[in-house]
């Protein structure tokens, strides 16, 4: 499984356009766009990811998740 710690992924997002998926709430994907996924410390993301990659989405796994943003 991809992952990308924390703080590089919130470079990248004050960057770039990401579409980032928060596992809490999992929506209709698109299965050609990488999926940044993220939840509130990052379980429930891993096994999200895990899922989607089995069924052939690019997903990459935020770890920390919404608990790494407010620590910033």
């Amino acid at each position: 499984m991809k992952e990308i710690v924390f703080d590089k992924f919130y470079q990248l997002y004050q960057k770039e356009s990401l579409y980032v998926l928060d596992a809490r709430e999992v929506e209709e994907l698109d299965n050609e766009q990488l999926h940044y996924v993220i939840c509130k410390a990052g379980m429930r993301s891993a096994r999200a990811c895990q899922f989607l990659a089995e069924q052939g989405y690019d997903v990459i796994n935020v770890q920390g998740g919404m608990t790494a943003f407010e620590n910033l």
